[in-house]
């Protein structure tokens, strides 16, 4: 399915649920045997309503042949099985369990760190997966399942196998192995002579075109190459017998912790100086429903704003204008007083003014308020968020990354500068001379950011100038002006002088104008067009009597 994910979750059953059901009805008259793969963390929840809506159904009722995967190296693995257990319980026809240690570890550990959530899906050593598959495997042949599930273990691990042997020796309940195609031959042939009578090993084939087995064929080769895979290290004459033969149990005694100290925790990944932002799992229930029921409270949330500057503006109902939003021009966000170019002139003296004060403000302090916004955005995720859907129409999944990307800047700023503005840089050089290099502000920075990143790239921009030293005159994009708005609010809040960073929101003729035509600004950062970029380039270089400043453009293009 196209938008097999947990936000599309009506969608998915409604359509695809009956597609595999026909699939499954044919194959019942073929008597051929469907399995479902749970796969990925972020599609188990959903596989399992959709596992359960076609167990469930009349083509399955009786039949005994519509089974599951499940990975043993998911920390969900022991639950799930419980959860199908019932299920075949409450129906009545038996379900074939297959049982694996896992695929796709490399991408669950990744994606877990680009969304930076509290821990991992699955185990980060390979001795707690094959713990884990022991347990399991126990489990599906204990008394609670028999009659409602028939286990099927894969694996080429010769220690899982005897073991699988051993736990089974007790009665006659009836499982089988399973390999690959071309692989384990020598290793089930020994194993099938001490199996209890009526065991067999389920032969794992690939069928199809060569541009289908071709990538399936690419990933089993990264799996035994790995060196932690079983299959790589029977061939490896630098891997003694005995660490082959030893329990996974006494492996894990051999640690002091049972996760992998060298695989940080996603919030660690950038070391001990840098925090990584906090996301949200959209495809998982215990992220997706509180995060939907905070921003359901901003759903209709009025946001009124107008400039923020270091001196209070008056109310100007005449250069108000309403804002609605891009998808349904009938829902009402808020309301956008404009700046005057009065206003933004007069802005523009208080942070000159300003600059000083804060060019000459410790380092530590300004990042530690940077680093208060970026804490206070992840705090504030849902309203931002939401914001983002009703004032720029951007999805879900938009929202969170358009949040991760900013509090990432915020953190990322205050890092380097303070490992760039704090002590002096001792240079080389002649006897009896001394040489340092010291950083600092340059002086008001005009921060122009675009629609399509109202948070990330405005926040971005704003921080990198302010935590370096400048005092920032910001100019939202006319079309995210409410989110911007909200953005400095929660900057105040963490601490920023409101004479340092000032919001200006208006169009580019009457802010613009005044931010790229006055001499005393030294420099202006800008993400949008290339025509407009060009046309600031040529403002700048203008003026009358100026120092040449610093244009910073992230353009589309030359």
């Amino acid at each position: 399915h196209p938008r097999y994910e947990f936000g599309r979750r009506e969608q998915v059953l409604t359509e695809l649920v009956d597609t595999v059901i026909q699939l499954v009805t044919k194959a019942r008259e073929l008597d051929v045997a469907v399995t479902i793969d749970a796969e990925e963390v972020d599609r188990l929840e959903l596989s399992l309503e959709v596992f359960r809506a076609i167990y469930q159904s009349d083509a399955v009722k009786g039949w005994g042949h519509f089974g599951l995967v499940v990975q043993a190296y998911s920390k969900r693995a022991l639950p799930v099985l419980h959860y199908i257990n019932r299920l075949a319980d409450e129906q009545g026809d038996e379900i074939p369990l297959r049982l694996v240690k896992g695929a796709y570890w490399d991408s669950e550990i990744k994606e877990s760190q680009q969304l930076g959530i509290d821990g991992y899906p699955v185990y980060t050593r390979k001795a707690c997966t094959d713990v884990a598959y022991l347990a399991c495997a126990q489990f599906l042949l204990s008394d609670d399942t028999r009659g409602r599930i028939f286990p099927q273990f894969a694996t080429h691990n010769a220690h899982t196998v005897t073991t699988i042997l051993e736990l089974a020796n007790h009665d006659s309940r009836p499982f089988e192995f399973q390999r690959l195609h071309g692989m384990g031959e020598a290793l089930y042939d020994a194993a099938l002579e001490r199996a209890p009578k009526g065991t067999y090993c389920r032969i794992y084939a690939p069928v199809g075109a060569h541009k289908d087995l071709l990538p399936y064929l690419v990933r089993r080769l990264l799996e035994n190459g790995a060196n932690s895979s079983f299959v790589h290290q029977i061939v490896d004459p630098d891997v003694p017998v005995e660490s082959l033969c030893q329990h996974p149990i006494e492996t894990l005694r051999q640690q002091k912790t049972f996760y992998n100290k060298r695989i940080p925790l996603p919030k660690d990944i950038y070391g001990p100086k840098r925090r990584n932002s906090r996301g949200v799992n959209l495809n998982i229930r215990s992220h997706y429903y509180p995060l939907m029921e905070k921003m359901a409270t901003f759903m209709d949330k009025q946001y009124p704003t107008k400039p923020l500057l270091a001196f209070d503006v008056a109310d100007d109902s005449a250069n108000t204008h309403s804002v609605t939003s891009p998808f349904d021009r009938r829902q009402t966000v808020g309301s956008v007083q404009w700046t005057s170019k009065e206003q933004a002139a007069k802005a523009l003296d208080a942070a000159w003014e300003a600059f000083p004060r804060w060019d000459a403000t410790p380092v530590a302090e300004r990042a530690a308020i940077v680093r208060r916004l970026g804490d206070l955005m992840e705090e504030h995720m849902a309203e931002l968020m939401t914001l983002c859907s009703r004032e720029g129409g951007k999805l879900l999944t938009d929202g969170v990354d358009e949040i991760k990307e900013a509090v990432d800047f915020c953190r990322y700023y205050a890092m380097r500068a303070e490992e760039s503005f704090g002590e002096p840089i001792e240079l080389p050089g002649p006897t009896g001379e001394s040489n340092r290099l010291m950083m600092g502000g340059k002086g008001v920075f005009a921060a122009i950011s675009p629609w399509n990143f109202p948070v990330a790239i405005f926040c971005g921009q704003i921080v990198a100038a302010a935590v370096a030293g400048n005092t920032v005159l910001a100019k939202p994009a006319e079309q995210t002006s409410i989110v911007a708005h909200r953005v400095i609010e929660l900057l105040y809040e963490a601490g920023m002088p409101r004479d340092v960073v000032q919001l200006l929101p208006g169009d580019g003729p009457t802010v613009g104008s005044v931010l790229t035509s006055d001499p005393r600004i030294t420099g202006v950062v800008f993400t949008g067009g290339t025509d407009t970029a060009q046309i600031i380039n040529r403002a700048l270089a203008a003026r009358d009597n100026a120092p040449l400043p610093t244009l910073i453009a992230e353009t589309g293009g030359m």
